[in-house]
């Protein structure tokens, strides 16, 4: 990345979305809530977009929405991949440095310098995707809860995470689920040009894998003393945990609602 993008990133692009304060992260999520459906609505209005009934139960795209998909997942699969990459050197050298509790319990902040600029990107790019609802809009469907809530909750989450220099907490996420992105945005690129993996169940299960991983390995923090050099630490690791409670719920109930009917179907 050249030092001029790596400059206008680290002058303009951060400052809005982390030293502005939370009326962003609150009042981009609000706007996201509120008014993707009906702005969408009108897009797809607008531009003659409208799909009929019988394009829609056959999962058909119109050339624009295919176009964006395939655009978008392109995106997100690479960059989350570059995320990965770069991040994953970071998580298994904070553990052999310091060992298991002294990565969790980083009461120095010694590994915020090496991980926040990872972190604070990986927030900053939560807000693009919620180009997933907007696609899903566009085709004349509705996103369902799930998709909703984890794009909402994920962007409040980080905002917590980056202004409180979450060291731990931030480098779990951000390898953990730039690892799982890579994978389901490919497997989603994939799907946009027609072809249809079978393991698509496997992909729901490192999702929640992954939840229940990164609240295993970080539930220590809260027994050993002196864990939290600040208050604020902790209440964003706690709102982390009890969002993520809130996705494996989801996620597990999405899984068993697809699957199994999916299952029953093959033996009927």
């Amino acid at each position: 990345m050249s030092s001029a993008v790596l400059a206008y990133y680290d002058e303009v692009v951060t400052p809005f979305f982390v030293a502005s304060g939370p009326l962003v992260p609150v009042g981009a999520v609000a706007l996201y809530l509120a008014l993707s459906g009906p702005l969408c609505r009108l897009v797809v209005k607008v531009f003659n977009l409208e799909m009929s009934e019988a394009d829609k139960k056959a999962r058909k795209r119109g050339a624009f929405v295919t176009y964006l998909s395939v655009v978008h997942n392109f995106i997100l699969a690479v960059y989350s991949g570059w995320t990965f990459i770069n991040t994953a050197p970071i998580f298994y050298s904070t553990f052999v440095e310091h060992g298991f509790m002294g990565a969790v319990c980083d009461t120095g902040n010694s590994t915020w310098p090496r991980i926040g600029w990872w972190v604070t990107h990986f927030y900053i790019s939560k807000y693009y995707e919620f180009i997933d609802s907007w696609i899903v809009y566009l085709k004349g469907d509705k996103p369902i809860f799930l998709q909703t809530f984890h794009h909402a909750g994920i962007v409040v989450m980080m905002y917590g995470m980056v202004i409180t220099e979450s060291a731990f907490s931030g480098m779990v996420t951000t390898t953990f689920n730039s690892f799982i992105h890579t994978i389901m945005y490919t497997y989603y690129l994939a799907a946009v040009l027609g072809y249809r993996s079978p393991y698509a169940k496997y992909l729901t299960m490192a999702q929640l894998t992954q939840f229940l991983v990164g609240i295993s390995i970080s539930i220590p923090s809260y027994f050993r003393p002196g864990c939290f050099s600040t208050d604020d630490k902790f209440y964003s690791l706690a709102s982390m945990h009890l969002y993520t409670v809130a996705l494996v719920f989801l996620f597990y109930r999405f899984f068993r609602g697809r699957y199994k009917k999916v299952a029953i179907k093959k033996t009927n």
